[in-house]
């Protein structure tokens, strides 16, 4: 299944003023979730000052991707940001523990 991405400066900037935040030692979450429609919008960011190699950062953002979408069905519908924020290349199972803790605290 392909995701749908979260695209558009307003998007965003409307996700980032209106948006609720969830933390985990790793990552941010900011969603908006939207009762309404059967959307479910994803966006995924690396800091580039954490991560300083593309390489890496990129390596990051795919297993956020995989993630994302393994648990599709059990994410509700809405707007999703997920900014990974720690120094370290986390691998599979430690990045997947922390995004079902984070979903299943919405």
């Amino acid at each position: 299944m392909k995701l749908r991405p979260l695209r558009g400066n307003n998007k965003i900037d409307s996700l980032f003023k209106n948006g609720l935040t969830s933390h985990s030692p790793a990552l941010i979450l900011k969603f908006q979730l939207d009762d309404n429609s059967l959307l479910k919008e994803f966006c995924v960011s690396v800091s580039k000052k954490k991560i300083p190699r593309a390489v890496d950062r990129n390596k990051i953002k795919r297993l956020l991707r995989e993630i994302i979408r393994k648990n599709y069905n059990s994410i509700p519908s809405g707007k999703f940001l997920f900014i990974y924020n720690n120094n370290q290349i986390p691998t599979f199972a430690s990045l997947c523990n922390e995004i079902e803790k984070l979903l299943n605290g919405l």
